[in-house]
């Protein structure tokens, strides 16, 4: 599975990723998207249909973001 700032990286980087959804590459939006490693959900359907990602790969990706990190046993 991969992180919202991988399916960036693999889709060229923050101005490929911008420009492939008709966002400004110049604008920080997808720039701070790769900061926060978290793509917004209002985006996701457009990067599926795309094909720059699952849905549930986005989704699984923002579940791992959000669950606790837990100590491993020793």
């Amino acid at each position: 599975m991969r992180t919202h700032r991988e399916v960036i990286r693999d889709a060229g980087g923050v101005t490929a990723f911008a420009r492939k959804l008709s966002l400004s590459p110049k604008a920080a939006t997808v720039q701070s998207w790769w900061q926060r490693d978290s793509i917004p959900n209002q985006y996701w359907l457009l990067v599926a249909q795309l094909e720059l990602a699952s849905l549930p790969e986005l989704a699984l990706a923002a579940a791992a973001k959000r669950r606790p990190k837990t100590a491993s046993a020793a």
